[in-house]
C-alpha cells in the first residue's frame, strides 16, 4: 500500500484537513490507533485515543463515540448544544464547555447522547430556551 502524503490529499481538495488525515493514517498503520482494540475500552479511554489524532478535539471525539462507537453516554457539545444547555440549565449564564460536559454526564448519565440529540433538535426548531418558556 502506498504511503499517502499531505500533497496527495491536497490534490483531492481536502485543504487544511490533509495533515490531520495523514496523521490518522500513520497512527492506524502503526497500530497506535486500533479500532478492534477500542471495542474493549471504556468511553474515556477511547476519547483519549481519538484525541491523540491531530485535529480531533473533544467535540469530534464525542461525535465519533456517539455515532460510530455507539457510546450513548457521550455528549458532544457544539455551539447549539452550548446555547441550549445555558438556556435550560444555567439561567442563560455563559458556561465553559467543560462545565456543560460535566453537568451533562451527571444529569443524563448513560443516556447523554439521546439527550444531546433532543436538545439539538429542539434548539434548532425553537431557537432558544427562552422561547420554550413563552410557548
Amino acid at each position: 500500500m502506498k504511503d499517502v502524503t499531505v500533497d496527495d490529499l491536497l490534490e483531492l481538495k481536502t485543504g487544511f484537513r490533509a495533515k490531520y488525515i495523514t496523521d490518522a493514517i500513520k497512527k492506524i498503520k502503526s497500530g497506535e490507533i486500533d479500532f478492534d482494540e477500542m471495542d474493549g475500552m471504556g468511553t474515556d479511554e477511547i476519547r483519549e485515543k481519538l484525541m491523540s489524532i491531530k485535529g480531533i478535539g473533544p467535540k469530534v471525539a464525542n461525535c465519533a463515540l456517539l455515532y460510530s462507537f455507539n457510546r450513548r453516554d457521550s455528549f458532544p457539545v457544539d455551539t447549539w448544544i452550548k446555547k441550549a444547555m445555558e438556556g435550560f440549565y444555567f439561567k442563560d449564564e455563559a458556561v465553559p464547555i467543560y462545565k456543560i460536559q460535566k453537568f451533562a454526564v451527571e444529569k443524563f448519565g448513560e443516556y447523554g447522547g439521546y439527550a444531546q440529540q433532543y436538545l439539538f433538535h429542539y434548539i434548532r426548531m425553537i431557537g432558544n430556551a427562552k422561547d420554550s418558556a413563552n410557548s
